[in-house]
């Protein structure tokens, strides 16, 4: 090979790197998709479950026999919440956060409850999973827990998912929430900071003036901006969606009329009050969590 060759073949190498490596990068983020459900079954465990939303589960099981010798009690109920972000980026941190109440049994070392959380990637290739979050058994079981995972890397066709996946005794119930693939810039979220009455996952909001007073329950689709809001027991139903937050203004606009409530946030975060597009002079609403 003459020298001449040989420094084209070089030049060519340190040339195409850069294209081989912007060829195979795609900008993008994991987008929330859906959710699956899933729970165990034991012909000797009686196993209740209860979805209070879908970030929260509340359990109790009653199993008909325990050879354990340090038993203390047939029956354990528990209630387990979570959080789940809307979007994932390659390689950026998340927090997930787990509270676990144990209401039966949380003296008991012969049972547990327990929530364990992790981050995984399906495609036809790969299935790996991320860290979890653990309470373990026995005593001191009431409590919260915080964990950093990542954003999963994109493969090619790939779904990435997270699992809450809560256990009382040997019954289990699973929540996978799905998330796509998206190419382009990731949206600008709706992050308050430290308000806590925008990110809970419930709002009790009262409605209240002279067109009369509606008590009224707006739960968060989980990783989303948007509420299923129901009043007067369910009786009247809608979807609120947040549109905007600057400083401690808040807006929201109610698809089934059209308009939109306009709000202050409290300066500790934890409620809001204001008024609506089409209220009467002397008509507020307030949200508390």
């Amino acid at each position: 090979m003459t020298r001449s060759k040989l420094v084209s073949i070089i030049l060519l190498v340190i040339v195409s790197t850069p294209l081989v490596q912007n060829a195979l990068a795609v900008d993008g983020y994991w987008a929330f998709d859906n959710i699956t459900r899933d729970q165990g079954g034991r012909n000797d465990v009686s196993t209740t479950w209860k979805t209070i939303s879908d970030t929260s589960v509340a359990g109790k099981t009653t199993w008909k026999w325990d050879p354990s010798p340090n038993a203390c009690g047939q029956t354990i109920e528990s209630i387990f919440s979570w959080n789940v972000p809307e979007t994932m980026e390659t390689s950026k941190p998340y927090n997930l956060t787990v509270k676990l109440e144990q209401i039966t049994n949380n003296d008991c070392l012969a049972v547990d409850s327990w929530l364990k959380m992790y981050i995984g990637v399906t495609d036809s290739t790969t299935n790996s999973d991320g860290p979890s979050i653990s309470f373990g058994k026995g005593n001191g079981l009431v409590g919260e827990k915080t964990s950093e995972v990542y954003g999963p890397i994109h493969y090619p066709n790939g779904r990435s998912y997270i699992l809450a996946h809560c256990s009382m005794y040997q019954e289990w119930y699973d929540v996978k929430y799905w998330y796509k693939w998206v190419e382009g810039t990731p949206p600008k979220k709706v992050e308050p900071g430290a308000t806590s009455v925008v990110l809970a996952s419930t709002w009790i909001v009262k409605e209240y003036g002279p067109m009369g007073n509606y008590d009224g329950v707006w739960t968060r689709q989980p990783g989303t901006n948007t509420f299923a809001a129901s009043w007067s027991g369910g009786s009247i139903t809608d979807v609120i969606d947040i549109t905007s937050i600057e400083g401690n203004k808040i807006i929201l606009h109610r698809h089934g009329n059209n308009g939109d409530y306009m709000g202050t946030i409290s300066p500790d975060g934890t409620s809001i009050s204001g008024t609506a597009s089409w209220y009467v002079p002397g008509e507020e609403w307030s949200v508390s969590v």
